[in-house]
């Protein structure tokens, strides 16, 4: 915990770098800083001269061996292609409706193939069960935490699990984009087993 400073000189190797937690800054001889936050990854190169700062509860995961480290490109690159996918779904569905959803669709918007939709979500099941629990999934998680907490009581926890509940509701996209679902669930078997399981939490 705190700050730790550390001159670095002719760096021996490239080294890849994801910061865990607290925060990563890199200044290279001509004063050029760099910042990078926990999530963030960057790259020391071989021959780096300057400074190397941490700061906070500071983690980090290196990596310098050429395998491991395409695998970590590679998941990075499949998340960040995940969350696009399901992002188009989203705005699909609130601005459009449910008649313009289809995987074919969402393919063809993204600009990719049928097949590398179908890498990430097999079926339309599990690509609508994956866009509600991305629209709704932080207003789930304060609801666990609310639930769980044995310092509050009931009629408080329900009070607040219905405060977070009507915030949501106010939301224009989530709010249009379930319209759509339920919409849909009552003539689309995918969409209805999808909603299901998720209420069914």
């Amino acid at each position: 915990i705190g700050h730790s400073k550390n001159r670095v000189r002719n760096y021996p190797y490239d080294q890849f770098v994801l910061v865990l937690s607290g925060k990563s800054v890199l200044t290279d001889e001509a004063g050029n800083a760099q910042t990078f936050n926990a999530g963030d990854l960057f790259v020391v190169p071989r021959g780096f001269a300057g400074i190397w700062e941490e700061f906070g509860v500071y983690r980090e995961l290196i990596v310098v061996q050429e395998e491991a480290m395409e695998k970590l490109l590679k998941k990075k690159k499949n998340d960040e292609r995940r969350d696009e996918i399901l992002d188009v779904t989203i705005n699909t569905l609130a601005n459009e409706g449910y008649t313009s959803l289809s995987m074919r669709g969402i393919a063809n918007r993204i600009g990719i193939h049928l097949s590398t939709l179908q890498y990430y979500f097999p079926t339309k099941r599990e690509l609508v069960k994956s866009t509600i629990e991305k629209s709704i999934g932080s207003m789930v998680r304060m609801m666990d935490d609310i639930a769980l907490s044995s310092s509050i009581v009931p009629e408080k926890i329900l009070r607040k699990a219905l405060k977070l509940h009507l915030k949501s509701c106010r939301d224009p996209v989530i709010s249009k984009l379930f319209i759509a679902l339920w919409a849909m669930a009552g003539h689309d078997e995918d969409v209805n087993l999808a909603l299901t399981e998720v209420y069914e939490r």
